[in-house]
């Protein structure tokens, strides 16, 4: 932006730090919130929105996972939360939800005590959308209005792990029991579904390599699966036996996949760790309860300088208000 000083003009240019759709207390609904519909404005006939085969989890093991609820009422996605104010979903979820619901157990239980919160800020990967017929960078975070008094999920930092094929990792989430019924049926209470690591050489053989891009990951297992009603939801490393949810470890975001528990193609996750610093630098910016581990990039700005035919008449000065160190005096 050009900024008038005296007889000079300024134009600041800062590095981009997010992308912010264009919202100040609500999400605006885009699409259809019905149960039946698929989320979000692109093609996703092949999105994941349930957990297949799998066991109804243990109340309190996973209490950072998020439901994400459209307008009527409906579950339309899932979300971890990453910080007492911020959850981390799909960015193909964006325009599907109204609000954001934690500590849910049971979500047809009316008398059940959660928190509700109502969204106050959208962050969607930039590159989402960006590449034709893929669904990288699937992405987004989601600043509440409001905080939590629930323990966040950590986030995995390494963009090479999880790297064993056949390591074991969880899905947690409320999506279609049943996708072979001719109607969605969304488990009442949170589930939780064992599925191995399949790397990517492997799961582009099923998809092909223009699909399967470093931001992915796969995972599968026999009868068992994400499905309709987990996007957004979190693929964790959990540690049978550790009740300690403190442990857990977020290292994928359920994105899509054809077909459910079909053995021939695994499910797709956004890699968590291959866009940490993205998460993290956006995160930095919305959040005002980062976890401890979460270490903020130093702040940066350039500013270009357009001076008119009179320079020497001009003086300007750039000064830190936090710490009062002068970074630029002219002339000096």
């Amino acid at each position: 932006m050009m900024v008038s000083i005296g007889s000079a003009s300024r134009s600041y240019c800062f590095m981009a730090v997010m992308l912010l759709s264009p919202l100040s207390h609500f999400p605006t609904v885009f699409a259809s919130t019905s149960a039946n519909d698929p989320p979000g404005s692109h093609d996703v006939s092949t999105h994941r929105r349930a957990i297949i085969g799998g066991t109804i989890a243990p109340q309190g093991k996973f209490p950072y996972v998020a439901s994400l609820v459209s307008a009527s009422g409906a579950h339309t996605c899932g979300g971890s939360l990453i910080a007492n104010d911020t959850v981390l979903s799909a960015a193909h979820c964006f325009g599907a939800f109204e609000r954001v619901e934690l500590g849910r157990y049971n979500i047809d239980d009316e008398d059940e005590e959660f928190e509700s919160y109502s969204v106050r800020q959208i962050v969607r990967h930039p590159l989402y959308g960006s590449n034709s017929g893929s669904e990288s960078f699937d992405l987004m975070l989601i600043k509440l209005d409001g905080v939590s008094s629930l323990p966040s999920v950590r986030l995995n930092d390494d963009a090479g792990a999880p790297n064993v094929d056949g390591a074991s990792l969880v899905v947690a989430g409320w999506g279609d029991i049943d996708p072979r019924a001719y109607v969605q049926e969304l488990a009442d209470e949170l589930r939780e579904v064992e599925v191995k690591y399949v790397p990517n050489d492997e799961c582009a053989e099923a998809y092909g390599s223009n699909l399967i891009t470093d931001d992915m990951m796969c995972a599968a297992d026999i009868d068992e699966d994400s499905c309709q009603g987990d996007s957004g939801g979190p693929l964790i490393v959990h540690a049978y036996g550790d009740d300690d949810p403190s442990n857990d470890v977020q290292v994928g975001v359920v994105s899509w996949g054809n077909g459910c528990a079909d053995p021939n193609y695994p499910g797709v996750y956004s890699r968590v760790g291959e866009e940490y610093n993205w998460i993290v630098k956006n995160l930095c910016a919305l959040s005002d309860y980062l976890p401890d581990y979460i270490n903020c990039p130093d702040d940066y700005a350039t500013a270009q300088i357009q001076f008119d035919h009179y320079p020497e008449e001009i003086s300007m000065k750039l000064e830190n208000i936090l710490s009062g160190d002068v970074l630029f005096d002219r002339p000096t």
